[in-house]
């Protein structure tokens, strides 16, 4: 019997390349495109396969490609400029992907946010990254389970930020940052530490939560650090707390009050737990006011706290604060240990750029330990400029190729010992 061979293998190849998933590939969208290449940004992203890659070129002028899109897959968006950005205009809405990942890089919209759809479990989580990115008119919204990712180097001119299990770091938002409940353990993502960390927030609201960073997550440990907050309600605002052996920081902020309802500056609502550290040091804690607005009452404290239970380890240090009305903070000496506090003078009053005080009751004068040395291996400035997180290091606002994130290393390294160091970056 005579065997074809060629035929045989043929039918070889293509048996095994239906098993096989081809390389992913790189996917076109410009102005009246043709195939290959593709007129509109939804239909590229329903050619693409998972892990496909879809450069947007912009259109002549600028304008922008008015569509609302969903994505269902793992794929990454990108403009086809390396270091610039592409123009739209319209809601783009995120569909789970089990175990996948989507990544939103350099959106300038001009109308229109990113939304994710609901998940019903943490068990297959879905990674998102948008990073680089610039709204002119519409929120983040990744508050859904099964949702986790990086949230970096975003301007939000009008909308806010709303996630569960995300890092969130270097934007600059016209409203607030919310972290919300996770529900529990998220598979494949350790209960660790969130990180909220070199922000701008500011405001043009008006109203207790507008433009301030809320935790409400008790499954994580928070970091909250050098953030610049200039608000109108309460700067940071925490309600859960995770206990153990961990800790939660809110640390090298500046918490700039614009004076319209005068809420005071950290509010650590809640209970916090016996067994649970809290740890607020080295912030710069300024009201505008000059007077009580008549608003608030007791929580016009520089630091505000609920309830503290007994077994609960809490510390306010180093802190520099003025004129809060009711003073530094409600909280007893009993259950709080407080050292190195201090009353802000007469030229106590951070720019408001930046939230850098240079005042001297700020500058080499926050926490005298040596895990929180500045950049310089001086002692710690109070607020944005202080340690390892200085401000600067996130800003200005990049849009580019490779760059990592955020650093993630211990603040004490011992001789002989092993280190764990993580970062979060993203390469094109």
């Amino acid at each position: 019997m005579k065997l074809n061979f060629t035929k045989t293998l043929l039918a070889a190849a293509l048996a095994i390349g239906l098993a096989v998933r081809l390389p992913a590939a790189d996917l076109i969208v410009e102005e009246n495109g043709v195939l290959p290449n593709f007129a509109t940004i939804q239909s590229a992203v329903n050619a693409a396969v998972a892990g496909d890659r879809i450069f947007v070129k912009n259109k002549s002028g600028n304008v922008p490609y008015n569509e609302n899109v969903l994505i269902a897959k793992s794929l990454s968006l990108l403009s086809y400029d390396p270091d610039g950005v592409y123009y739209v205009f319209g809601a783009y809405t995120l569909n789970p992907v089990a175990n996948g990942e989507i990544n939103i890089i350099g959106m300038y919209n001009h109308s229109g946010g990113i939304t994710a759809s609901a998940v019903s479990s943490n068990s297959t989580p879905t990674r998102v990254n948008v990073m680089n990115s610039r709204f002119l008119s519409g929120t983040i919204n990744l508050n859904q389970t099964g949702w986790v990712g990086h949230v970096a180097g975003n301007v939000l001119e009008s909308g806010s930020i709303s996630v569960k299990y995300a890092t969130v770091t270097g934007n600059q938002v016209n409203g607030g940052i919310t972290m919300n409940d996770v529900g529990g353990a998220v598979t494949g993502y350790p209960e660790d530490t969130l990180y909220v960390v070199g922000n701008r927030l500011y405001t043009t609201a008006v109203g207790f939560s507008a433009g301030r960073i809320t935790w409400s997550n008790d499954d994580d440990y928070f970091h909250i650090a050098n953030n610049q907050v200039i608000f109108d309600g309460a700067g940071i605002y925490t309600d859960f707390y995770k206990g153990g052996a961990g800790s939660n920081n809110i640390e090298n902020n500046n918490i700039h009050n614009s004076c319209n309802l005068n809420h005071g500056g950290i509010q650590l609502a809640g209970t916090v737990a016996a067994g649970t550290t809290v740890r607020v040091r080295n912030n710069s804690i300024y009201d505008a006011c000059t007077s009580e607005q008549t608003c608030c009452g007791n929580y016009e404290y520089a630091i505000f706290v609920a309830t503290i239970a007994t077994g609960a380890f809490v510390n306010f240090d180093y802190n520099v604060h003025r004129n809060f009305f009711t003073g530094f903070t409600n909280a007893s000496a009993v259950l709080v240990s407080m050292t190195g506090n201090q009353t802000g003078g007469a030229s106590f009053a951070p720019t408001a750029a930046t939230g850098q005080c240079t005042a001297p009751e700020c500058v080499d004068d926050g926490s005298p330990s040596t895990d929180y040395t500045d950049l310089d291996l001086t002692r710690n400035d109070v607020g944005t400029s202080g340690g390892s997180y200085h401000f600067d290091n996130f800003w200005p606002n990049q849009v580019g190729g490779a760059r990592v994130y955020l650093v993630k290393t211990p603040r004490t390294v011992v001789q002989s010992s092993t280190i764990n160091a993580r970062a979060d970056g993203y390469d094109r």
